[in-house]
């Protein structure tokens, strides 16, 4: 983890949670998700959508345009995306960066961590930017609540009624 902002607060759990964290999706830990994902918890990840793009006299036609559209996922939906994605791959190698933390100013045990995620798998590549809400009320077991993924940083603490 690279860059850290902190605004005045504990960070050594946040810290090692969100190590923790990467670190088992790069040992394909379902387990380890499992637990740490409330059951309830609000899931918006990314699909590539690649279409064709120009003017069909352009030699541009034949590149491909990336977009995303946004998935919101069930907890199961996103264990079971998550399987088939752990078999799938031969490898995993997931980085996070620019790494910020705020915490809630209602709810003191919640914590919102912002980062950007260097996705690289031995079928597909990407960065974005990942936020996470997370429950320390139990910090022995703390929970996600909300994981997001976009393109674009457009996610944060504000973007969600707790």
């Amino acid at each position: 983890i690279a860059e850290i902002t902190l605004f005045g607060l504990p960070t050594d759990p946040i810290l090692l949670f969100v190590d923790n964290l990467r670190t088992s999706y790069n040992r394909k830990d379902l387990d380890f998700l499992k637990k740490v994902f409330s059951d309830d918890a609000l899931i918006i990840s990314g699909r590539v959508i690649t279409e064709k793009v120009g003017d069909e006299n352009s030699m541009m036609q034949s590149l491909p345009k990336k977009r995303y559209e946004l998935v919101k996922q069930s907890k199961t939906e996103y264990m079971t995306k998550m399987q088939q994605i752990f078999a799938a791959n031969s490898y995993l190698n997931i980085k996070f960066e620019e790494l910020k933390i705020v915490r809630h100013s209602k709810y003191p045990n919640y914590y919102g961590v912002s980062l950007k995620q260097y996705w690289n798998s031995s079928k597909y590549r990407d960065v974005g930017f990942v936020f996470l809400l997370i429950d320390f009320t139990d910090e022995a077991h703390p929970l996600i609540h909300v994981r997001t993924w976009a393109n674009d940083d457009i996610f944060n603490i504000g973007s969600f009624r707790i």
